[in-house]
């Protein structure tokens, strides 16, 4: 009797084996014909769109169609930015929106609409009147309109969806501080920027003045001056410079006192005198050339 418990253990135990090395060969082979279906499972994409815009950049789009019966991994519509040109008219892309309600009465009146962005729902067509009164003329915006002003993020399918510099729809690429695009900052620390000097201007014009100086960071095309952070090495020592200029004499000119002297008589007509003098001027000293005087009669 114990042999023959033995023997139906083992053989249960070799079937329990069996079993399950099967399933687990099923199973395998199963998932990998299922995930091939799944992933494989979508119809070539379409072709492109028209452009949903003929300028200032609008949106077109590709569809493809899922022939799986239990679904398949991915969209079923992809888009991309077309048109960027400007447009020639210059005109907001949602006021031409807003505009095409003009011609409809409103509260008894005809009225003129704009655009009014609303940071909750950017992709919702709000216009305002003149009185300021807000209106939902649409559910949505059309595909190509920006979501805000400013902004290359734009609306398509009623959602607003980010653009990078790139002009790619999803893309997070923006400008640095050197004006490349998806770059780090550090691209024109050397190469855009470097040390220089700022000045104030000469003091005088001739007779010899002064000029102050500093040492600025500033963009080596433009020479307009921009953080120090941006110009390699340590700011250079002696940052404010004083130097001479416009030493050349200045031309002489005539210099009369400021006042006549006193008449010479108290009646009977008398002389008053005012000196005249031709000057040169050197660092703001004036040396005397030639001295005239003026006279007039008063004849009281």
């Amino acid at each position: 009797m114990v042999c023959g418990t033995r023997y139906f253990n083992a053989l249960i135990a070799t079937l329990v084996l069996i079993l399950s090395t099967a399933r687990a060969w099923n199973s395998a082979n199963s998932n990998t014909s299922y995930m091939d279906d799944y992933e494989n499972s979508w119809s070539p994409w379409s072709d492109w769109s028209s452009c949903s815009r003929t300028c200032d950049g609008g949106a077109t789009y590709q569809l493809r169609r899922c022939n799986a019966v239990v679904g398949c991994k991915g969209h079923h519509v992809r888009y991309k930015i077309c048109n960027m040109e400007p447009c020639p008219d210059g005109l907001d892309f949602r006021a031409v929106q807003c505009s095409a309600y003009n011609d409809q009465p409103y509260d008894g009146e005809t009225v003129e609409w704009h655009p009014y962005y609303d940071e909750e729902s950017p992709c919702t067509l709000m216009c305002v009147d003149s009185k300021g009164r807000v209106e939902e003329m649409a559910p949505r915006v059309r595909d190509g309109t920006r979501c805000r002003l400013g902004s290359l993020d734009m609306c398509i399918d009623g959602v607003c969806q980010r653009v990078g510099c790139n002009l790619e729809i999803g893309s997070k690429a923006s400008v640095d501080e050197c004006g490349v695009c998806g770059g780090d900052g550090t691209s024109c620390s050397k190469d855009l920027h470097h040390w220089g000097k700022m000045g104030t201007g000469c003091s005088v014009s001739c007779g010899g003045g002064y000029e102050m100086s500093r040492i600025i960071c500033q963009n080596r095309d433009t020479g307009v001056e921009v953080d120090a952070d941006l110009c390699p090495g340590e700011r250079p020592t002696g940052s404010d410079i004083s130097v001479e200029c416009n030493s050349q004499p200045c031309p002489p000119k005539w210099v009369a006192d400021d006042n006549w002297s006193p008449c010479s008589k108290t009646c009977g007509g008398g002389i008053r005198v005012r000196h005249v003098y031709c000057v040169e001027e050197t660092n703001g000293t004036r040396t005397k050339v030639m001295r005239i005087e003026l006279k007039i009669k008063l004849n009281w």
